[in-house]
């Protein structure tokens, strides 16, 4: 009796392992996916704002504009509307 009892818990283990097993990998591949859908976005803007200083008639990039803008240097205008049209009025 002792036995089949054992065998029982270790049976019920085996199956409460392969549930979070797949609790897991489906976690996984949805995090896979908005991890994706972010990268997509950030790249969508990021080619907006180098069309936007391209359009202005800047030569610098737009990793040069963000670091104008966090070292407290002039405001491009292109990063302005940048800011504006992403993360509303700035």
């Amino acid at each position: 009796l002792q036995k089949n009892n054992k065998f029982h818990q270790v049976a019920q283990q085996a199956l409460n392992i392969e549930d979070l097993l797949h609790v897991i990998q489906t976690s996984l591949s949805v995090m896979n996916e908005q991890w994706a859908d972010a990268i997509n976005i950030f790249h969508e803007k990021f080619d907006f704002l180098s069309d936007l200083i391209t359009d202005h008639g800047l030569d610098s990039s737009s990793q040069e504009a963000f670091l104008s803008l966090l070292g407290g240097a002039r405001t491009y205008p292109a990063v302005h509307r940048f800011l504006v049209n992403s993360l509303g009025e700035v």
